[in-house]
C-alpha cells in the first residue's frame, strides 16, 4: 500500500517536474524569446505565452523518458506503467494539460484585476495561492488517469504529492535564483 500512495505518485509526477524546471530555466536564460509572445494579454495576461506551450510539452517528453528509465531499473511492483505508453504522446499530453489547466486561473485573476505574476490581495489571496499550485497538477492527474492503470487512491495521492512537489520545486528554483518568487 505504501508503494502505491508514495512511490507511484513520485514516479508519475517526474515528467511534470522535469518539464517545469526546464521551462523555468529557459525563461530565466531568455531562451526561445521569439515564442515568448502572450496568448492573449486581455484574457490571460502576459505570462501565458506560446513558449510555455512549446517548452512544457517538450520538457515533459524528456521527463517521461527519464521516468521510463527509472521505472525500468525498479522491481515490477514499483511500476506505474511508463513502459507500456508511447513516451512522446504521454509527454506532449502532460505538458499541454499542464498549460491548459493554468488558463482558467489566469483568466479569473485578470477579470479580478490581479497584476501578472502577482498574488491576489485580500480575501482572494489564499484562494489564488492554492489555485496557482493546484491547477496544473489537476491537468496532469487527468492525463495520468488516461495513460496509467492506477487506482483512484494513487491518483488522489498523485494530486496531493504533486501539489507539494510543485511548491517545493518553485521554492528550490527561487532559492537557486531561477524564479523571482517562491510561489
Amino acid at each position: 500500500m505504501m508503494k502505491e500512495v508514495l512511490w507511484l505518485p513520485l514516479l508519475i509526477i517526474t515528467p511534470a517536474v522535469v518539464g517545469g524546471v526546464l521551462h523555468s530555466v529557459a525563461i530565466k536564460l531568455g531562451l526561445l524569446r521569439g515564442l515568448a509572445v502572450p496568448l492573449s494579454i486581455h484574457w490571460f495576461g502576459s505570462h501565458k505565452t506560446y513558449r510555455g506551450f512549446v517548452l512544457m510539452p517538450l520538457g515533459c517528453v524528456l521527463g517521461v523518458y527519464l521516468a521510463t528509465t527509472i521505472e525500468a531499473a525498479l522491481p515490477m511492483a514499483y511500476h506505474a506503467g511508463f513502459g507500456q505508453i508511447t513516451g512522446w504522446v504521454a509527454g506532449l499530453a502532460l505538458g499541454l494539460a499542464y498549460m491548459l489547466f493554468e488558463l482558467p486561473n489566469s483568466f479569473a485573476k485578470r477579470r479580478l484585476g490581479v497584476v501578472d505574476g502577482m498574488l491576489a490581495a485580500g480575501s482572494m489571496r489564499p484562494v489564488f495561492l492554492v489555485a496557482d499550485q493546484v491547477d496544473s497538477v489537476i491537468g496532469c492527474v487527468v492525463v495520468c488517469a488516461l495513460f496509467f492503470d492506477v487506482s483512484a487512491t494513487v491518483l488522489l495521492a498523485t494530486l496531493t504529492i504533486g501539489v507539494g512537489a510543485h511548491m517545493a520545486t518553485n521554492l528550490a528554483l527561487y532559492l537557486a535564483g531561477v524564479r523571482s518568487r517562491p510561489v
